[in-house]
C-alpha cells in the first residue's frame, strides 16, 4: 500500500529553507531522498522535487523574524498543500505503471492514498511551526 509517513524531517525541510535560504533546496532534497531510501526508495525522486521545492518556497515566502504569524501559518500551508498534490500526482502516475491500468485506475488509487499525505501536511505543519522558533533563535545568533 501506498501510505505517506510524518517525521521530523518535513519539519526540517521547512528549517533548511528559513535557515539557508534558497540553497536550503539542497540538502531539504537530499535529506529527504535519503529518508526514502530506507522506507520508500519508490519515492526518492519525487521527494527531491517535491521537498526541494518546499524548502525554496519557505526561503523565499516566510519571514523567519515573525516567528508564528499569520503569514508564516498561512505559506505554510501552500507548502504542505503542494507536497499533498505533488504526491497525488506522482501516486497516480506510479499506480498506472504498476499496475498497469488506465490513468483513470491510478488517479482513483492515488485518492485513496491521498489522506495519509494529509495526516502527514498536518503534523508537518505542527513541527514547522514548532521548529520556526528553534530557526528563529539561530537566525539571530547568526546576526550577532
Amino acid at each position: 500500500p501506498i501510505t505517506g509517513y510524518a517525521h521530523v524531517g518535513d519539519g526540517a525541510v521547512i528549517l533548511c529553507g528559513l535557515v539557508l535560504g534558497p540553497y536550503g533546496a539542497f540538502p531539504a532534497a537530499i535529506g529527504s531522498v535519503l529518508a526514502d531510501l530506507v522506507w520508500g526508495p519508490q519515492y526518492a525522486v519525487a521527494s527531491a522535487i517535491v521537498k526541494g521545492t518546499m524548502a525554496w518556497g519557505a526561503a523565499r515566502a516566510m519571514i523567519i523574524e515573525e516567528g508564528v504569524s499569520v503569514r508564516n501559518v498561512l505559506v505554510l500551508c501552500v507548502l504542505f498543500a503542494w507536497m499533498v498534490l505533488g504526491y497525488f500526482l506522482y501516486n497516480s502516475v506510479l499506480l498506472t505503471l504498476a499496475n498497469r491500468s488506465s490513468y483513470g485506475q491510478g488517479l482513483i488509487a492515488a485518492f485513496t492514498a491521498m489522506g495519509f499525505d494529509i495526516i502527514q501536511a498536518v503534523i508537518g505543519i505542527v513541527v514547522s511551526l514548532v521548529l520556526l522558533d528553534v530557526g528563529k533563535r539561530i537566525i539571530k545568533k547568526r546576526l550577532r
